[in-house]
């Protein structure tokens, strides 16, 4: 299921969003993970839609997350932002709850700066930019602990 802004004036479906649940004040969507600890592809969808997105690992040992290409990721944001151009960013964070360390690996046409790894109990904070055509820069940005 997708959010789906319609414009009042015509009735026109203005804007699709990816499904999640956006935060109080709009600026946050909350995106449905699939609570996985297992090695995985991340899709375009679990890890784009919003100006703050969120990925939980949970359940697992010593998981190796892929992202998707650069290429699926901005064409999963412009279909629901249009206006999504170089330059522009979003936040994504990871949360790892495994038992072991957690490792971001990066998919075709992404460049990526920083720390790729999670400890248990953490997460990692990057800012992902649209660098240039079909392709994305994914730098890390903070770490923080969960409990």
């Amino acid at each position: 299921m997708a959010w789906i802004a319609i414009d009042a004036r015509t009735g026109e479906t203005a804007r699709t969003l990816a499904d999640g649940s956006l935060s109080f004040d709009r600026t946050t969507l909350y995106a449905p993970e699939q609570i996985s600890g297992a090695t995985q592809t991340l899709t375009a969808a679990m890890v784009s839609g919003g100006g703050d997105v969120y990925h939980v690992s949970a359940g697992g040992a010593t998981p190796t997350l892929t992202m998707p290409t650069a290429a699926a990721i901005i064409t999963a944001i412009n279909a629901s932002f249009p206006s999504f151009n170089i330059g522009m960013s979003y936040k994504l964070t990871v949360v790892n709850t495994n038992s072991g360390t957690a490792t971001i690996a990066t998919g075709t046409g992404i460049t990526t700066s920083g720390t790729l790894t999670l400890a248990t109990n953490t997460s990692r904070t990057f800012i992902v930019t649209y660098s240039a055509a079909g392709a994305l820069t994914m730098t890390s940005l903070e770490t923080g602990t969960t409990s």
